[in-house]
Parts: structure tokens; sequence; C-alpha cells
């Protein structure tokens, strides 16, 4: 790091390591970036004490294309001319806020404030207009309808909005992204499921067949796409169908921000194919042909299909009934670690 290694001590690495997200490694990175933003680069200040202005901040290749990119720089700013510009402490807390170590506690909270133009501590309607129009782009081609935009609105207030006082609040907004953080885009690709794109449809009761959502997920080849449709679908009619809810808590259970519990909680429903509440031989033995396929080459003989239920019921049949329950389902999916991972779907 040249000469500006002195301005950063060992004991202030490890303080900084101690405040933040961030490996010894990244912070040291994050104050050569820092001190490069400085015009005099033969004579580097010590960044404790320099204050880099939010259009050179904005100029950072993580943040030119970022449509919040001011908002961000507002926020993580402790300048007292609410001019955006950052300090290295600044710096830091923003590159620890939107690292991957960084809990989902803090990346919502940051969150928040950022889309909370107005600064009120509330994202009323102004601000989640704003937002919305930062996510979808104001060209002719992406720009919302102010109709289309009323009732995103609306559908954002009516799933947020828990105290229905007009406006989402910090804990009400870290509800929504605990079960969708990706809400807006959802909203926007379920819309473009409906034929009639002029009038938007009552997302409280409007429903998407179940042919689109597989095709929307890109579910052709999934050999549960079916199963998926069916336990998300709120349907009296058992059809598969989906509301904008029904989507979401798809999405919100397939995403990673879904803890282990709630993901062996819903494979065990796509997998209870009888929906009787266990996992039995009939359930098992479809389990099996989903997964190794039913063609010649990839299906098990009747002995090896009935061996391969033996040793599951084997392994997984604590109180020994002849089928695996739930507990007994979520006690061996504990034990596989790669489990959270490959129950995904992404939008």
């Amino acid at each position: 790091m040249g000469t500006s290694t002195s301005h950063l001590s060992k004991e202030d690495v490890s303080e900084y390591q101690e405040l933040t997200f961030l490996t010894k490694q990244e912070i040291l990175l994050a104050h050569k970036r820092f001190i490069e933003l400085h015009d005099d680069k033969k004579n580097p200040p010590d960044p404790r004490h320099l204050r880099v202005t939010m259009d050179k901040i904005m100029k950072l290749p993580e943040l030119q294309c970022n449509p919040f990119r001011e908002r961000i720089c507002h926020v993580f700013s402790t300048s007292e001319q609410k001019d955006g510009s950052l300090t290295f402490e600044d710096f830091l807390d923003l590159l620890s806020a939107f690292s991957d170590s960084a809990t989902l506690e803090i990346k919502s909270h940051y969150a928040f404030r950022i889309f909370d133009f107005d600064g009120d501590g509330t994202l009323g309607c102004a601000d989640l207009e704003k937002l919305v129009n930062c996510l979808t782009g104001e060209t002719d081609d992406t720009r919302l309808t102010s109709e289309e935009m009323r009732q995103l609105i609306n559908n954002i207030l009516e799933e947020s909005d828990i105290d229905k006082d007009g406006t989402v609040n910090l804990s009400e907004f870290q509800h929504v992204i605990s079960r969708s953080p990706d809400f807006v885009r959802a909203h926007k690709k379920f819309i473009q499921l409906f034929e009639n794109r002029k009038r938007p449809p009552d997302l409280q009761t409007s429903r998407v067949p179940k042919h689109k959502i597989i095709k929307l997920l890109e579910l052709e080849y999934n050999p549960f796409k079916d199963r998926i449709c069916h336990v998300f679908s709120t349907s009296e009619l058992k059809n598969g169908s989906l509301t904008f809810e029904d989507f979401l808590d798809l999405l919100s259970a397939f995403s990673d921000s879904a803890t282990l519990e709630i993901k062996s909680h819903y494979a065990f429903r796509i997998f209870d194919f009888d929906d009787d509440g266990t996992l039995s031989c009939g359930d098992l033995e479809k389990l099996i042909n989903c997964l190794t396929g039913e063609t010649d080459d990839t299906s098990l003989k009747a002995d090896e299909v009935k061996q391969l239920i033996n040793n599951i019921l084997e392994e997984s049949d604590i109180d020994k009934d002849g089928t695996v329950n739930l507990s007994e389902f979520q006690h061996v999916i504990s034990r596989s670690p790669d489990f959270v991972s490959s129950f995904k779907i992404v939008l």
C-alpha cells in the first residue's frame, strides 16, 4: 500500500475488524481504494481525516450503475453539510453493510434507510413511487403507467402495512424482506402473466394458472413442478393456480434467506404426494421415480426400489411406524449441509 500504510496501524485494522463484517484483507483493500480517490496521490493524507466527495464515490465501479447510488452516499455519510461525502470510516460502514457477511437484519436496516427518500422514518407512497421508478427505470419500455404504479403501491401496502397507517415502518419492511427479498421484481413478473396488461388485476383475488407459473420460473424440467404449484396454491379447485401472495410464499420458501426449518417443511409437503402428513412407501416410491426418472436407462428395478425404500426408512423412521413424519424428515435433512443451497428457485 506504499506510504499510505503508515496511516493505518495494526490496532486500527483490528478495531475495524471488530466493528465491521470485513476481513483484514478487505479493510486494507478498502484503505487503498479510498486513498486513490484523493487528488494528491503523492501525498496521501491520513484517511481518518480525509473526506471524499459523493461524485467520486459514485464513480466507483460498484456504484456507477446503481440507481440508489446517491441515496447510498447520503445514508452512510456523516457530513454535517448533508453533501453525501464520506470519511474512511463511513466508507468502511458502507462496504460492511453490503458485504456477504452482513446479516439480513443489517442489510434490511440500511435498505430501509436508503429507500426512505424523505428521511422521515417510514416509507410513504411518495417513497414507494421513487423506489419503484429506481428499480424499473423511467424509459418508455420500462416505466409503469400511473395505473400500474397505483396498483403496485396498493399491493405493497396491502402486503406490508400491518398496522394499516398508510406507510411501511422498519419492522414491517423487515418482515416483508424476510418473506421475499425481491418483491417489486416478483410483482412485475407476475403482472406480465396476465393477458390484459392495460388493466392491472386485483392481486388479492386474481390467479395465474399452473402452466404459466412453471414457465415463468423455468421449472419445465423440475420433476416436482406440479407438486410445487399444488403445495403453494390456495385454490379451492386444487388446480395449482397461484395468487400473488401464493407466488410470494413460493419465492420466499425457495430463497436464500429462508431457514432450514422453512425449506425442510415445504420440501416435506412437496414429497408428501398423497397429502396425508407422512411420507409412506407410496410417497417414497414416487419420490425416487421423480429423482431417477422413469426411462429404461434410469429407472430402478422393483427390488432395487424396495431396497432403497427400506434403506430410507431404516435411516429416517425413528418411531418405526413404517412412515417418515415431518420431525423425522427434518432430522435427516439437518444432517445434509447441501440441502439449503440446493433447495432454491431464482426468479
